[in-house]
């Protein structure tokens, strides 16, 4: 990524070249409050938005009758947290090979099925302790009102219950790092919603609301939009 466009800890507020990049990003909409709280969000993490390693998602509030935007980051963002703290530390961080369970609970290194997994299970080492994170599709795969899965999740369900495994292990390995830091993936499981706080997503032309109590945010694949649940795009 260009220097032109990197975080700098000194900075107190985006500068022009990157509140244009934001804006073509389709960060244009939000305000300026939260803008400066995701530039602190950034500096924090030391994670770079250019580099979609650290998002702006709109979830939409009806007390406030708008968007709030609310920070995720990718799985790559928390991996590079991670590393960055274990070679700061000078340890070792190191994996099994990633495994999932059906309904059998036989675990394997590699899904097949047409089916969906029901537990997908990552394993990592830091500095020789054993993390194990355990994610199951039950808790983990989003749905939307109508009950349909999410798109990632339907194109590559065992590939994105691991993300969310993954995140598991990485946060409990690296439990000062990860602080209230959250993949997209598992966000619904952050604690992140409150009451009235809904996420909504413009697909194939119509907003749709995503209910808290069973799902999370769809991935950065999806348009987010900042339109309230159930109104009808413009054709």
């Amino acid at each position: 990524m260009s220097t032109a466009l990197a975080v700098r800890d000194d900075q107190d507020a985006w500068d022009d070249k990157q509140l244009a990049v934001l804006s073509s990003i389709g960060l244009a909409e939000v305000p300026p409050g939260e803008l400066a709280m995701f530039l602190d969000v950034c500096q924090r993490t030391r994670l770079n938005p250019f580099a979609r390693q650290v998002y702006l998602i709109p979830r939409w509030n009806s007390e406030l009758k708008r968007a709030v935007w609310t920070p995720q980051v990718s799985i790559d963002g928390l991996r590079l947290i991670a590393r960055r703290a274990c070679d700061q530390a000078g340890e070792q961080l190191r994996y099994d090979p990633f495994a999932w369970c059906g309904d059998d609970g036989a675990w394997v290194d590699v899904w097949l099925s047409d089916r969906a997994p029901s537990a997908a299970r990552v394993v990592l080492y830091r500095a020789g302790q054993r993390f194990d994170g355990i994610a199951t599709w039950r808790e983990y795969a989003p749905r939307n009102q109508k009950g349909e899965l999410l798109a990632m999740w339907r194109k590559m369900g065992a590939h994105q219950l691991a993300k969310c495994a993954e995140a598991l292990a990485l946060r409990r390995a690296c439990p000062q790092e990860l602080a209230s830091v959250y993949a997209e993936e598992e966000l619904a499981q952050a604690g992140v919603y409150q009451p009235g706080a809904d996420p909504i997503v413009r697909r194939r032309g119509k907003i749709e609301r995503i209910w808290p109590e069973q799902s999370g945010p769809a991935g950065p694949d999806d348009e987010w939009a900042d339109q309230p649940p159930d109104q009808e795009e413009e054709a």
